[in-house]
């Protein structure tokens, strides 16, 4: 959605290597996109500049060097050209200063992002049309000179996250800072009661006292996608009576008995990400609809499972929470029914010490992992992930990005931070 903020050229470039990178049918994508052999020529020139694999000729992606995990590659590589183009395009640099600097004057923002003053005017009557905006009725306004968003707080927090998510996801201190300066104290959004009473399941902070706390810290888990959700939770007696919590419990025992790919898996290692993904779609539901897949509102993903869940699990649901818990759990299933989907994980384990150290490795990982998502390969060629105690035997480059090196794997059967290598490779 951010796309279209970009120029029609950089648009049009984005939306061919895009084609050429994740979709199969692509001999006549540059038609129906109407790419030039100049724009051919300039993407070339940005896959260059940001050192990617990949090179296009005769509209044809093809590599320009050795690859271990090509669809990461891939995501790389997108995320890179998009980054690139958004960071050359002016509209995107007027919202992040106005973000972190809100009530700045007509003339402080031209100097902020180096245009004339009238062009500040056609900026925000640009960017005002913008579908992204308006379908979270959203607004820039000039009041007094001076600049602001016009909206919903909590609208606008979302908004927030999903521009530094999207566009500036390297830049977390921003983000940090925008949501400060942006969310009014004074405005208490609703959170349902039973939410409020397990709001350490969801941020760990003594700071977080209200309900605009807990949003500051449901907003900042959000965008720490690499923040780590697995580890597990200890819930009181008292907790457990919450109703939210026995929604999300047995709910989760439902999803488990259907998906093999939760077979192994523990609810008090779930309930902390189940719990901070219900409040964020919820939320969303209500103050930003732009973050939710109309697909999951069109389809119905399980019919058997949801009707068994509307059945039991919904009737103890507050009244006002059930359609939110019910588009939930649509939602969820829809994930795990893409996750089954996917291509496993190849993992290569090369270790100098003793043979039966790596057999043991071998099923530490087949405990926590389930076999449909993880396969085991005897070459370090066509390894997503290698485990190693040895990283100079091999004579072809290898990415270290894929690589959990370690001089002791003895030691690490107790720490396990091999585990967790392979699980934020998965995610």
């Amino acid at each position: 959605m951010w796309c279209e903020f970009l120029s029609k050229s950089d648009q049009r470039k984005l939306k061919f290597t895009h084609s050429l990178l994740f979709e199969l049918k692509t001999n006549h994508s540059h038609e129906s996109i109407n790419i030039t052999k100049k724009d051919i020529v300039s993407i070339n020139k940005d896959l260059n500049y940001l050192d990617s694999p990949f090179k296009i000729i005769n509209n044809t992606l093809t590599f320009t060097k050795l690859v271990f995990n090509t669809e990461q590659a891939k995501q790389f590589t997108y995320y890179k050209l998009s980054n690139l183009y958004y960071k050359n395009t002016t509209s995107i640099h007027f919202i992040k200063e106005l973000l972190l600097n809100p009530g700045c004057t007509v003339q402080e923002m031209s100097d902020l992002i180096f245009v004339s003053s009238s062009h500040i005017y056609f900026l925000k009557d640009r960017i005002n049309t913008m579908s992204i905006l308006q379908q979270n009725n959203i607004q820039i306004s000039i009041i007094n000179n001076k600049l602001f968003f016009r909206g919903d707080s909590t609208t606008i927090a979302f908004f927030i996250l999903d521009f530094f998510k999207s566009v500036f996801s390297n830049k977390q201190e921003l983000f940090k800072k925008a949501l400060l300066i942006n969310i009014d104290p004074n405005s208490d959004f609703y959170i349902h009661n039973d939410i409020l009473e397990i709001k350490n399941i969801i941020s760990n902070s003594e700071d977080t006292k209200n309900n605009n706390d807990l949003l500051i810290s449901l907003l900042e888990a959000c965008f720490d996608s690499n923040k780590s959700s697995i580890s597990p939770v200890s819930l009181s007696f008292d907790i457990e009576k919450n109703p939210f919590i026995q929604f999300i419990k047995k709910s989760f025992y439902l999803l488990k008995d259907e998906y093999s790919i939760l077979r192994d898996r523990s609810f008090n290692t779930y309930v902390s990400s189940l719990t901070i993904s219900y409040l964020f779609f919820s939320l969303s539901y209500q103050y930003y609809p732009s973050f939710l897949d109309s697909y999951d509102f069109q389809t119905i993903h399980n019919s058997k499972l949801l009707n068994q869940f509307e059945e039991t699990l919904l009737l103890d649901v507050p009244k006002d929470q059930k359609i939110y818990c019910f588009l939930f759990i649509n939602h969820i299933i829809g994930v795990l029914e893409a996750e089954m989907t996917t291509l496993p994980l190849k993992i290569f384990i090369h270790l100098t010490e003793p043979p039966h150290l790596e057999l043991i490795i071998q099923n530490t990982i087949k405990q926590i992992f389930d076999k449909t998502i993880i396969e085991f390969v005897d070459n370090a060629y066509s390894a997503d992930v290698i485990l190693s105690s040895c990283i100079d035997i091999y004579d072809y480059p290898i990415s270290e990005e894929i690589i959990y090196y370690s001089n002791d794997f003895f030691n690490e059967l107790n720490k396990k931070n091999y585990l967790s290598f392979i699980s934020k490779m998965i995610h």
